[in-house]
């Protein structure tokens, strides 16, 4: 009995269900993720740090964090990296976001990070949280955008010592 307990349970941890480590993730220029599109799935608990640099791309975040275990993006260093979206589609029409960064997933925490130039010719936001509860944006700047920040349907979304101006 004991035999079969323990391997269900040993199953279940190499599946991911019990509490699988967290893992750190770094982007930039010199690592080995050089963009944030390239990062592999995420998982409750996961921390992605962001070397500063400018990042011409946009993205949809559709993992969830937990409440004990939240998804952390954080820019790294001494200025913040600039996510610069001159160029690319922020339209919303799937696949692409309506905004830099497009969270649609609970327990996200976006932390020290620029966001510039989404423009679609009417709402194109620096970030954009759809369906997403308990998202932290903390020490972020948004400018050049049609909108900074542009919400529905969540709730428990924080926004602090950011700066949000010339949308």
């Amino acid at each position: 009995m004991r035999t079969a307990f323990f391997l269900t349970a040993l199953t279940a941890w190499l599946a991911g269900g019990i509490c699988a480590p967290a893992a750190t993730y770094q982007v930039g220029p010199i690592r080995s993720y050089h963009t944030v599109s390239s990062l592999p799935a995420l998982h409750a608990g996961d921390s992605v740090e962001i070397d500063p640099a400018p990042y011409n791309e946009v993205k949809r975040w559709t993992t969830a964090g937990t409440a004990a275990q939240p998804i952390t993006i954080r820019g790294v260093g001494t200025s913040r990296p600039v996510f610069d979206a001159t160029g690319l589609i922020v339209d919303g029409a799937m696949p692409h976001p309506r905004a830099v960064f497009q969270v649609e997933a609970d327990y996200i925490t976006l932390e020290n990070l620029e966001f510039r130039n989404a423009r679609n010719g009417d709402n194109g936001a620096g970030i954009r949280i759809t369906s997403g509860n308990n998202v932290k944006v903390r020490n972020c700047r948004i400018t050049m955008c049609d909108m900074g920040i542009m919400c529905d349907n969540n709730s428990n979304l924080v926004v602090e010592a950011s700066e949000i101006c010339s949308n």
